[in-house]
């Protein structure tokens, strides 16, 4: 290894920056750590440790009887792949192979926590894009449904692990009703947006507000949109909600 490499991987928090790399997980995933003791050792059989990459520490986790630390692992890998809690609709998916296998290995594992919840909802969240994906693509509906239907389900049924959760259960079930919006269910995506919405504007409100002036936007109800959106008050427009506006103001 060379003077280079070793400095890289001195300080374990110098990986971090390298995860934000859509390619690093292709390049670790099933790869041995990046330590190696050369000499004579007892025997022909050597143990992988856990190691600071994502993908070996994921391994390490999931081989261990005690998985407490399960759920605060996946809650900061998704969150620094970013994948948010909430959901919005233009967010790209990172194309990391370790992402999916967080998904697969995971999502029907059962925590009782906060932190879970947290997980779960990113987990539906991912679900939830690769269904708005599916259906803005040229393809017939026949092949469509099920896979539609298959992954809205997993979606849901992630979201429903906040329930526990009152905080992280209204992020859910607004991520759901965004789902409801996508498969063509704009009205019922509105109530539940409207029967979470608390009397006070506050940076939630704000979010659950922008949320239902985009689905009334791409459901054609542009001057309700207009109106909703023009609720948040300035200090609590977002990038988001402020990007939204100008796009709306633009179109016009």
């Amino acid at each position: 290894m060379c003077r280079r490499c070793l400095e890289g991987i001195v300080d374990p928090l110098s990986l971090t920056a390298r995860t934000q790399d859509p390619c690093s997980d292709a390049r670790l995933q099933q790869m041995g750590s990046i330590s190696l003791r050369i000499g004579p050792v007892v025997g022909t059989d050597f143990s992988m440790g856990g190691g600071v990459e994502p993908a070996l520490r994921m391994r390490s986790l999931m081989e261990k009887p005690d998985k407490t630390n399960l759920p605060s692992f996946v809650e900061e890998y998704l969150a620094a792949a970013g994948i948010a809690l909430h959901v919005w609709g233009y967010e790209r998916l990172p194309r990391r192979a370790l992402i999916w296998r967080v998904v697969e290995e995971c999502e029907e594992l059962d925590f009782n926590s906060e932190v879970w919840a947290r997980a779960s909802v990113r987990m539906g969240n991912l679900h939830a894009l690769t269904v708005l994906g599916a259906t803005e693509l040229p393809l017939d509906e026949a092949w469509l449904s099920d896979f539609v239907r298959e992954r809205s389900k997993a979606a849901l049924k992630l979201y429903t692990r906040a329930d526990k959760h009152p905080t992280v259960a209204r992020v859910a079930r607004s991520n759901g009703a965004m789902l409801y919006a996508w498969l063509g269910r704009s009205d019922e995506a509105i109530k539940i947006l409207d029967e979470l919405m608390g009397e006070q504007m506050d940076e939630e409100n704000a979010n659950l507000t922008l949320k239902k002036a985009m689905v009334l936007c791409d459901s054609g109800r542009r001057a309700e949109c207009a109106r909703v959106l023009g609720a948040i008050p300035d200090e609590l427009m977002d990038w988001r909600a402020r990007r939204f506006r100008a796009e709306l103001e633009g179109s016009r």
